[in-house]
């Protein structure tokens, strides 16, 4: 039988806990002077040069031991050189900290012109220091921030003067004091060439990592701002409105339109608590949206306590009348094992009407997808002239349903701005029967 070892299990934790007070220091270090109001880019150019100016010291203190450990004179010369570097390094790293920006990334790109250049000059091209000037024109590209654009090319092309006119002012050796030893210069040489790359390689990878995560960034709320546009609108009218600012304004030949509503929901709401009111209605609501997503068709809004939905939009389909008919006997049967907040059985009223209107987007704020016209109209009232439980449709639904749908016919009721209307009540789709006769599937 296997048992666990506690101690390794404490190992693993204690190593867990040290690795993460090392990153919790590193991003001390790394987020020094990053202030919360500061946007993404901006921070990330300031974590960017916190990172290079951190770096650069990491790469001069190790030349600060080699050259005062030389024996000869130029060596002690170019160790001074790189201690009072690394000094303006920190100075630099402090003044960042403290917010002066561009006085910070001023001073520390000159710095570090300043000691590559006299340091190769002090020990010669044989050790290699001249190479740390394609370093410089690497992080002179990731230490200037944006407002300060210009001088990343300024001292990038300054680097490049510098690294010429010593190049040409330089010599193999020492300008003061004896030759280095041969074996001191090789050990330099290799330091510096890898130096240099290490740092050229470390600022262009932690460029490209604070890249990557922004742009990741950037896509998870592309993302989430799609997600909340498709929310809003239907996918086709949003591919529309991201492409173009024009107005978008279409007519329907023909479309049908549903609107809902809870029976007595405003006195029953009344007395209770705003929470059990909100809550609710949508849980009525979403089951409503799973409806019209299962049956292609397009929630418009939702307006109080009633809810709206349309068929044969934002693009003419076949079949959305039938598909509005089939939403509206599902709405009827999924709110059967729902009560009202004061207990009781919670009844619709469902009106639906089918004939031409205007869809479009209005708003520049909150804007949203809306219909418009006499269809509309009617179908509202087709909602608020009906009976509680029951599905009234006016008689163009009824002509193109009557086939495939069984209706009861209600008569000639006085419809408010619209006069006598015939209107049917909807009760479920027929079927045929095993011997021939029909049924209706509720």
């Amino acid at each position: 039988m296997t048992t666990v070892n506690p101690p390794a299990s404490g190992a693993a934790t204690g190593r867990a806990r040290f690795l993460e007070r090392i990153r919790e220091r590193l991003r001390f270090l790394t987020h020094a002077g990053v202030p919360a109001s500061l946007s993404r880019s901006q921070e990330r150019q300031l974590i960017t040069a916190n990172v290079v100016i951190l770096l650069s010291i990491l790469v001069a203190l190790p030349d600060v031991w080699v050259f005062f450990s030389a024996a000869p004179r130029a060596s002690f010369y170019a160790g001074c050189c790189s201690l009072v570097a690394v000094g303006l390094y920190v100075i630099s790293f402090l003044l960042l900290s403290l917010g002066h920006r561009g006085a910070g990334v001023f001073l520390f790109t000159n710095a570090v012109l300043s000691v590559v250049a006299v340091n190769t000059v002090i020990t010669g091209t044989d050790c290699g220091i001249q190479y740390y000037f394609v370093s410089i024109a690497v992080g002179a590209m990731f230490v200037w921030p944006q407002v300060h654009a210009r001088m990343r090319f300024v001292q990038a092309g300054l680097g490049l003067l510098l690294f010429y006119a010593v190049m040409t002012v330089a010599r193999p050796g020492p300008i003061v004091g004896p030759p280095l030893p041969r074996n001191v210069v090789e050990s330099m040489l290799i330091a510096h060439i890898v130096g240099a790359y290490l740092a050229a390689f470390g600022i262009a990878s932690y460029s490209v990592y604070v890249t990557e995560r922004a742009e990741a960034a950037l896509e998870l709320e592309r993302e989430k701002s799609e997600t909340l546009l498709l929310n809003i609108l239907p996918a086709a009218i949003a591919n529309r409105l991201k492409e173009s600012n024009q107005l978008i304004a279409d007519g329907f030949e023909s479309v049908t339109i549903l609107f809902a509503d809870v029976v007595g929901f405003t006195p029953m709401s009344d007395g209770l608590p705003p929470a059990r009111i909100v809550e609710f209605l949508s849980q009525v609501f979403c089951r409503f949206d799973l409806l019209a997503e299962k049956h292609g068709l397009e929630k418009i809004k939702t307006i109080g306590d009633a809810y709206m939905v349309a068929g044969g939009i934002p693009e003419p389909r076949a079949g959305h009348v039938e598909a509005v008919a089939d939403m509206a006997l599902e709405m009827v049967r999924v709110v059967e094992d729902l009560v009202t907040p004061a207990g009781q059985p919670l009844h619709l009223r469902i009106g639906i009407h089918t004939g031409p209107a205007i869809a479009g987007v209005i708003g520049l704020k909150k804007f949203t997808y809306d219909l418009w016209g006499d269809t509309v109209n009617t179908a509202s009232r087709m909602e608020s002239h009906g009976l509680p439980g029951r599905i009234q449709v006016t008689a163009e639904t009824h002509q193109l349903l009557q086939n495939g749908y069984a209706f009861e016919e209600r008569g000639i009721i006085e419809v408010k701005g619209k006069g006598p209307m015939a209107v049917f009540l909807l009760l479920g789709r027929k079927m045929a029967g095993a011997i021939g006769t029909s049924v209706v599937e509720r």
